[in-house]
């Protein structure tokens, strides 16, 4: 996202999440992490994280009284690691671990070893594919669209696939539209997709994984076909908000949310 959209919405989660002050002067400031897909980490990691550190504005959401709102300490962290961490208990003490967290736009994925109960990231089998929720939400716009012969709108997006995936027809112009085929070709499609850069890297590993987890808002709508792919797999619980939770974990370095 371009600078000024993510830093927009990240104060408005700020103020949502109650960060800030009603005064400049009497300042409180908050801790703050995020996460990166793993493509981008290493080369913008440091970068956000000075960025962030020097961002502060006044906030007000929904007509509310105004908040300053800066941060103390920021934190960026791989995207997936939260997932892992979310995790607990549920971890085996031994052996090797994939996280696959499916997002909107990229998936990132790791394999670690369990070694004196720590999981120890494998390099070459940590990384990230463009690929992700919004390839389904463009192959059942243009299926609308095809149907229709108008674009879908980009709000109608979410509604649209909820729809398609339950097997709804969604009502345009007094005309009831069925895009569960066009759903149904596209989770394949993308879940493959998704797969096949994943066992490009993980290769002949992928069949010795005690565990894989499945993490992120993509794990619900691909999960039925990759845990057919990755064997003994889970579900982080609350799977859109397992990296949050992770990291809210890693940050205070207590074991509970």
């Amino acid at each position: 996202k371009p600078a000024d959209m993510h830093d927009l919405l990240l104060l408005t989660a700020a103020y949502l999440c109650d960060a800030g002050s009603f005064s400049a002067v009497s300042q409180r400031k908050d801790d703050l992490v995020v996460g990166l897909p793993l493509s981008f980490y290493r080369a913008q990691k440091d970068i956000l994280k000075d960025r962030l550190s020097r961002l502060s504005a006044w906030v007000s959401v929904d007509g509310k009284e105004k908040k300053y709102i800066s941060f103390n300490k920021v934190m960026v962290f791989p995207q997936g690691a939260g997932a892992l961490v979310s995790l607990g208990s549920k971890l085996p003490k031994s052996g090797m671990i994939g996280l696959i967290d499916v997002g909107t736009y990229t998936t990132d994925f790791m394999m670690f070893e369990i070694k004196n109960g720590m999981p120890i990231p494998m390099p070459d089998a940590c990384g990230s594919a463009e690929a992700g929720i919004y390839l389904v939400q463009r192959a059942i716009a243009s299926e609308f669209e095809k149907q229709t012969g108008s674009p879908l709108p980009q709000r109608m997006y979410q509604k649209a696939m909820e729809m398609a995936r339950d097997g709804k027809p969604i009502s345009f112009e007094s005309r009831n539209i069925d895009l569960y085929s066009g759903w149904k070709q596209a989770q394949k499609e993308v879940a493959e997709t998704i797969a096949g850069h994943i066992l490009a890297l993980w290769g002949d590993r992928t069949g010795f994984l005690d565990m894989t987890v499945f993490a992120g808002g993509g794990s619900i709508w691909f999960g039925e076909i990759l845990e057919k792919i990755f064997s003994n797999s889970i579900y982080a619980d609350d799977a859109v908000f397992a990296n949050a939770v992770g990291f809210m974990r890693m940050a205070s370095g207590t074991k509970k949310p």
